[in-house]
């Protein structure tokens, strides 16, 4: 009925007054249909290369030899509450050669409710 069962936890830390700011996460994952149970990693940053725009990059994968990367910006239509972004990545080790691209909003009130 459901998918994969995962549990994860992200740590984030800023540095030069919110230049780069650097996330991490290490987790666990049960694949609904091998059973496998993995341990994920990632970490990425977003560095502001102009006041309204974001370069964005992240590697991730897990204990199984699996990795990938992925390289985009992020800009603030709105600062503080809208924000597009767009992403290429690739497949970096582990069987297979996959490639993709990206496109995300982000809406980021102050409250929501």
């Amino acid at each position: 009925m459901f998918g994969n069962t995962y549990a994860y936890i992200p740590l984030s830390f800023s540095m030069y007054d919110d230049k780069v700011i650097v996330h991490t996460n290490l987790g666990w994952l049960k694949d609904k249909a091998s059973g496998l149970n993995s341990t994920s990693w990632g970490i990425g940053g977003e560095f502001k290369l102009h006041p309204r725009l974001l370069g964005i990059a992240e590697t991730f994968g897990d204990n199984h030899g699996l990795s990938y990367g992925q390289v985009g910006v992020r800009y603030s239509v709105i600062p503080d509450l809208f924000q597009v972004d767009a992403t290429f990545g690739q497949q970096l080790s582990g069987e297979g050669n996959s490639h993709w691209v990206s496109f995300g909003i982000r809406y980021t009130p102050d409250k929501l409710f």
